[in-house]
Order: C-alpha cells, then structure tokens, then sequence
C-alpha cells in the first residue's frame, strides 16, 4: 500500500510537465507495479531476482527516471538536442520504454513458476484419475 502510494503521488507530481504519451507510459509502468506486488510476497524476505527488480523499479529506478526530467526546465526537455541526437523528453521516452518492457519480463518470469505448478498438478490428476484405458 505504501508503494501505491508513493507511486501515485510521483505520478500527480508529473501530471503538469510530462506529455500525455510519456505520463501513460508511466502510469501504465506504475500499474504493473502495483499489480506484481502481491505476488513479491510468495518470495519472503528472501526474495529473488524479479521481486528485486519490481521493488527498485517502484522505489528507484521510476522515480529518479522521473526527477532527473523534471529536474530539467520544460522548454529544454522538449527543445534541447543532446549528443546523441534526441531531446531529453525523447530520452525520458527511451528510458521509460525500456523500464516498462523489463517489468513484463519480470511479470513472465514470476508467473512462469505458477504456470509450471498447474502443469505438473494436471498431469497428477491425469495419472491419478486419467482414464482407466491407461492402466491396462
């Protein structure tokens, strides 16, 4: 609850300055944060790689993403071109982009594990209570 609400008034911070393109991108990684933090408890404290990741996602890479934009005045987020060609509203983009296609790797990867588990339960009950053509 505490990252939900961290991530939602990060959020109202950028409503002003981010472009409706970009401020989507970001709601929509905060969203999927919010979704994959019930299943982070299936880890412990110990946790993994992937509850790892969504944790640093919500609590430092999205933000720190975020402020380094808004750290910058809006006429030359949107205007300046950098040496590599691409404004930092471009840039801003790029980045979230990338955060929000690492998420649905992390989101395959930890529900891949529960897929398996009904994969390994149904072919229990297949042996168990499968037809009984298969025992003769």
């Amino acid at each position: 609850e505490q990252i939900g609400a961290q991530l939602k008034a990060l959020l109202q911070k950028t409503k002003k300055r981010l472009p409706d393109e970009l401020q989507r991108k970001a709601q929509s990684i905060s969203d999927k944060i919010v979704e994959l933090l019930p299943l982070l408890h299936t880890f412990g404290n110990g946790g993994n790689r992937e509850a790892f990741n969504v944790k640093q996602t919500a609590l430092d890479y999205l933000p720190n993403t975020l402020e380094n934009y808004l750290n910058l005045p809006t006429a030359y987020a949107k205007l300046h071109v950098g040496a590599d060609g691409k404004t930092p509203q471009q840039m801003l983009g790029d980045q979230l982009e990338l955060l929000g296609k690492s998420l649905g790797e992390t989101e395959r990867l930890l529900l891949e594990g529960d897929v398996q588990k009904m994969q390994v339960n149904g072919r229990f009950l297949e042996d168990k209570f499968g037809t009984p053509e298969k025992f003769l």
